[in-house]
């Protein structure tokens, strides 16, 4: 009985082993298909741009925030690349509230140190959401009319990424 017991367990031990394999994450878009471990590569020896993008889509989607707060941080001081700067925002933020815990001040701060500069950058999202946060009054005092201001520098912004996209 004791035999039978210690090979029972023995199987159920290499099951559970064999059915927690990592899972090789890619990205799909239209036609191509790249892994995420190329599009890290590419992030970090090249900064590429694009492959972040892809990156980012692959990380928020699968919820791996923590991750892509890493490449986030990488591409924002070593190429001053606009979109990670809100890509370190949203990273602190939903990883600080997450579990229902409440963001601490030197965190919220830090964050929002990020979003500004991706608004100064001029950055779309960066100026969407700190425009709604004064509107609301959410992590800021509440500024209507820095609100304003900032939307319409985001719609400067959304037409001039249109437009970069037309010229494309």
């Amino acid at each position: 009985m004791k035999r039978l017991f210690f090979y029972f367990s023995i199987l159920i031990l290499v099951l559970c082993l064999l059915s927690c394999r990592p899972k090789l994450m890619k990205v799909v878009f239209a036609e191509s298909s790249r892994p995420i471990e190329g599009l890290k590569d590419l992030v970090l020896t090249k900064g590429d741009p694009v492959a972040y993008d892809e990156l980012m889509i692959a990380c928020l989607s699968e919820d791996y925030f923590e991750e892509y707060l890493g490449y986030s941080f990488y591409m924002a001081h070593r190429y001053n690349y606009p979109p990670a700067y809100w890509g370190v925002y949203t990273c602190l933020i939903v990883s600080s509230e997450s579990y229902g815990n409440k963001i601490d001040e030197r965190t919220k701060e830090m964050a929002l140190n990020y979003l500004k500069r991706g608004a100064d950058l001029k950055d779309y999202n960066s100026l969407r959401i700190l425009s709604s946060l004064y509107k609301v009054g959410k992590y800021v005092p509440r500024d209507t009319i820095r609100s304003q201001q900032l939307g319409e520098e985001m719609k400067k912004a959304y037409a001039l990424r249109k437009q970069t996209k037309n010229k494309q």
